[in-house]
């Protein structure tokens, strides 16, 4: 009946097309052109309702077939962050011959189980399970989708992915979300300023903090205060807030620090850590700084491709801060290779503002010098060495990528 309903449609439609195609020729100056093509259409269908009548419906195809009954996605909704969550598919073999699954590519922690031998026979269900942590994912991520690729010998799907999604909620946010400071000068107190967002019931509260590593924990303080209203408001979905104050005291060495910074907070009688990592960079009273060729981070100086025929010529700032910027001389200590670089501190300039000290320091490569190689690749590096007054900072090492031929 369905065939024959199929068959009447389509003897309709080339038939009305044929008939307003003739009406349409008959007042066009192309008559007989408009005549041939609704012929041409009129043919084409009747091999179509032919084929509709005689062509019986298509037998099921032999072979392994790959079926999800739960869905290939699956959304876990809210997860606070943290928290370790998992999904199982139902994968049933709707073939006829053995199902093979092979685990490809995934963006999570992602297993087969209860597969067997990578086979399903025909009918058979088996489970592929995703697991999903949010445990290490970035602090200011709100949703997250992953995916695992299976690899399946039916040949109309040879992939499946299957997905997890959802969302990632956070009772506390941090804002910045690390405290990374390049220069701090380690003889002066500094303070960096927290924005603790809360997401909740009830009022937050820093209850106790600590910081890695624990030898310096006692350089550290911290103190807060409710954010004001109209900058909670500025946070889509935020209750509450705290502005935190981080007080680094003087004292912290000289150099990189890495470091992790926990605040304990309590809100609604529940109380979580929330940690925040800390990049310092600690620098003395005295700070160099010169050209694009000097990183000042590591102090470190490039002069290499200097002919012995021309020599070169080099200079560096020391700026002298804080509290004994005027009692604090340097002088050069020692020089390596003292053959090929001669170095000189040209007497200190107060600066108009009155808070630091210059000294310019010239380095020399003096024509004539000796073929050199101290450029750090195989050779150790050129060092000068500078000696100073200031009371924490005895000494400051320059080092200088040098070659000379």
């Amino acid at each position: 009946m369905r065939i024959l309903m199929i068959v009447v449609m389509l003897a309709a439609v080339g038939g009305g097309a044929g008939l307003i195609q003739s009406r349409m020729a008959d007042f066009h100056p192309q008559r007989e052109h408009f005549i041939r093509i609704a012929k041409v259409r009129r043919a084409a269908a009747t091999e179509m309702n032919k084929a509709a009548v005689e062509t019986p419906a298509k037998e099921k195809k032999d072979g392994p077939r790959v079926t999800v009954l739960n869905g290939e996605t699956y959304d876990f909704g809210k997860m606070e962050r943290g928290v370790t969550r998992s999904h199982t598919f139902l994968v049933k073999n709707t073939g006829t011959k053995p199902l093979e699954l092979v685990l490809q590519r995934t963006t999570c922690k992602c297993t087969l189980s209860k597969v067997g031998k990578n086979l399903v026979a025909p009918g058979e269900v088996t489970e592929i399970t995703l697991e999903w942590s949010t445990k290490d994912v970035d602090k200011n991520q709100m949703s997250f989708s992953q995916l695992a690729e299976v690899e399946t010998n039916d040949p109309d799907r040879p992939i499946i992915e299957l997905r997890v999604r959802g969302e990632i909620t956070s009772k506390y946010r941090i804002f910045p979300s690390r405290i990374e400071l390049r220069e701090l000068v380690g003889t002066q107190e500094n303070r960096v300023r927290l924005r603790v967002m809360h997401f909740g019931d009830g009022n937050p509260e820093i209850v106790g903090w600590t910081f890695q590593p624990e030898k310096h924990q006692n350089l550290i303080d911290i103190a807060s205060e409710p954010l004001p209203d109209e900058d909670v408001k500025k946070v889509k979905g935020a209750t509450g807030g705290l502005l935190t104050t981080v007080r680094i005291k003087p004292g912290l060495p000289v150099g990189p620090l890495t470091g992790k910074l926990s605040l304990e907070i309590e809100s609604g009688g529940q109380r979580k850590t929330e940690e925040v990592d800390v990049h310092l960079n600690i620098v003395s009273d005295i700070v160099l700084t010169g050209s694009s060729n000097f990183d000042r981070f590591r102090t470190l100086l490039n002069m290499r491709g200097v002919t012995s025929k021309e020599g070169a010529r080099a200079k560096l700032y020391a700026f002298v801060k804080g509290p004994h910027r005027e009692s604090t001389k340097l002088s050069v200590a020692s020089v390596d290779p003292s053959n090929a670089l001669q170095v000189s501190i040209g007497e200190p300039m107060k600066l108009a503002s009155g808070r630091s000290i210059r000294y310019t320091i010239t380095l020399t490569v003096p024509k004539g010098a000796p073929r050199t190689d101290r450029t750090g690749k195989g050779t150790k590096l050129a060092k000068v060495v500078l000696k100073t007054t200031h009371p924490t900072t005895k000494e400051i090492n320059i080092y200088v990528s040098l070659s000379v031929h």
